[in-house]
């Protein structure tokens, strides 16, 4: 998955979420950028929502890791233990993609008009970042890009935030109904 996804508040439900941002809480919105703050899930003693800063900082302080792999994740020693302890879900209306051929797409799901997005963070010298999950891409999104977010339904939201590690489900592929819109077709859809 490319660094940037679509954050658009004028849906119902992402309303909800915006209205459960702890008091001060700033994000981004429309189009976000890796290092911008996004507005994240997280469980304290309920559902609340706070602002992140995306993108881990690399062990050598250059650059940013956004993503981490679905598939290492829970071995991996840079991620292993937010993901054991610090898991977030990163709220989206789609996501963008470019191909091989530099031709942006935004893709999101055809059955829910919020995209859940798992994820993992850290806090380091005061300051939340986090990242975002990907798996394999599916097979009718591999033309465009060969990984893809791990998406959650709501349901699954609370039960992510929660589970023991032993319950890996998250770490397995799944499979999801795809909208893909050309950008080259249609600029601005917002």
């Amino acid at each position: 998955m490319c660094g940037r996804y679509l954050f658009v508040e004028k849906d119902e439900e992402m309303q909800e979420w915006v209205a459960k941002a702890e008091p001060g809480t700033k994000f981004s919105t429309k189009e976000v950028f890796p290092t911008q703050s996004s507005l994240v899930i997280i469980k304290k003693e309920s559902l609340v929502t706070t602002g992140m800063q995306w993108g881990f900082i690399k062990w050598d302080d250059k650059g940013r890791i956004i993503n981490a792999r679905q598939e290492t994740v829970s071995s991996s020693p840079f991620f292993k233990s937010s993901f054991e302890q610090y898991r977030c879900i990163v709220l989206a209306s789609g996501f963008y993609e470019w191909n091989q051929h530099k031709e942006r797409y935004l893709v999101r799901l055809k059955d829910q008009s919020v995209q859940y997005m798992a994820g993992i963070y850290q806090i380091k010298d005061n300051q939340s970042m986090f990242a975002i999950l990907t798996q394999a891409a599916q097979s009718d999104f591999e033309a465009i890009h060969n990984r893809q977010p791990v998406f959650l339904k709501k349901q699954e939201i609370d039960p992510y935030l929660s589970f023991n590690i032993e319950n890996n489900a998250v770490l397995m592929p799944r499979k999801w109904n795809f909208d893909i819109s050309s950008m080259r077709i249609q600029q601005r859809l917002f």
